[in-house]
């Protein structure tokens, strides 16, 4: 309601409403900006939300709706809780689709490892190229490391996710899981340990994007996603352990959230060194760095979840 100069105030009011006359080209001032930022932020968001990935069994909390394991979100639909880091990451990652893979899907499985073979170890962790032979050798490896990670067996929550281009290739992965600790030991996944009274903590592991893919905000989006798996596991905190070299990586960790809480200078790790003509995996001393994610604050401005990270 608008009170022009001198008109009586409306029925229902208790005192006169202060009058503002009209000017055309009046600067908001402070104030008004800061409550235009802070209740808007959220409806432009709708547009840009991270994609996301609703599956029966860990169906968000905050978005009560569940569809089938094979179906898939695309980015760019309406907004779950989430709040993006950035209009152009989200613009760029238009089309990349979220999926999760079914540790019994035996041909999506090994693609996946296929995959994190080629973004990871022959990319960021090799100084030389490996023989195809050796490449083939180390894929069938990890599919055996990503099925005991992500498989059922044991009965600890666990989940894969791929991101996809529009014309269905695999460019970027990432896979999350109960792991079991002792202090600040990540021990072997086995069944004598499941049945320990070791600590169950989330865990964050294997993030990789394909070259062509970088800087699309895809690794984010995968990040993203497996944050809120974990939170509908019922966890209110996410752990990784990143190689104190991999800057990229640490970078793109500290932007979603993710604090240092502590380092095992004594981490031993395999890398792809020269080996003659040829390369091959070498076990070598590395700094490992354990960040730590609080799931229970909402990112951005005083915490209420508006603005990048």
């Amino acid at each position: 309601i608008i009170c022009e100069p001198g008109s009586p105030a409306p029925p229902f009011s208790t005192s006169k409403m202060p009058v503002f006359p009209s000017t055309p080209h009046r600067r908001p001032d402070a104030l008004r900006v800061l409550i235009i930022t802070v209740f808007a932020a959220p409806v432009f968001s709708f547009a840009h939300s991270p994609c996301a990935l609703r599956h029966p069994s860990y169906a968000s909390r905050a978005v009560a709706c569940a569809l089938p394991h094979s179906c898939v979100r695309e980015a760019g639909r309406p907004w779950h809780g989430v709040f993006d880091l950035g209009m152009a990451a989200s613009t760029a990652s238009r089309g990349i689709v979220i999926e999760k893979v079914e540790i019994s899907d035996a041909a999506k499985l090994k693609s996946t490892a296929a995959f994190f073979v080629g973004a990871f170890w022959q990319d960021y962790k090799s100084e030389a190229q490996l023989s195809p032979l050796k490449l083939a050798k180390l894929a069938g490896e990890q599919l055996v490391d990503m099925r005991m990670r992500y498989g059922t067996s044991l009965g600890l929550p666990s989940a894969l996710l791929v991101a996809r281009s529009e014309d269905g290739e695999i460019v970027g992965c990432a896979g999350v899981e109960v792991g079991l600790f002792s202090g600040q030991k990540l021990m072997p996944k086995n069944r004598e340990n499941a049945g320990s009274n070791l600590d169950r903590r989330a865990v964050l592991a294997n993030v990789a994007v394909s070259p062509e893919a970088r800087g699309r905000g895809v690794a984010r989006k995968l990040c993203v996603e497996c944050e809120e798996v974990v939170k509908s596991w019922g966890n209110t905190e996410m752990l990784l352990l990143v190689e104190s070299e991999n800057t990229p990586a640490l970078a793109l960790y500290r932007k979603l959230g993710y604090k240092e809480v502590w380092r095992d200078t004594e981490a031993k790790a395999a890398k792809v060194v020269p080996n003659g003509a040829t390369a091959a995996l070498q076990n070598v001393q590395v700094t490992l760095v354990a960040m730590r994610k609080d799931l229970t604050r909402k990112p951005g401005l005083f915490g209420l979840g508006i603005g990048p990270l």
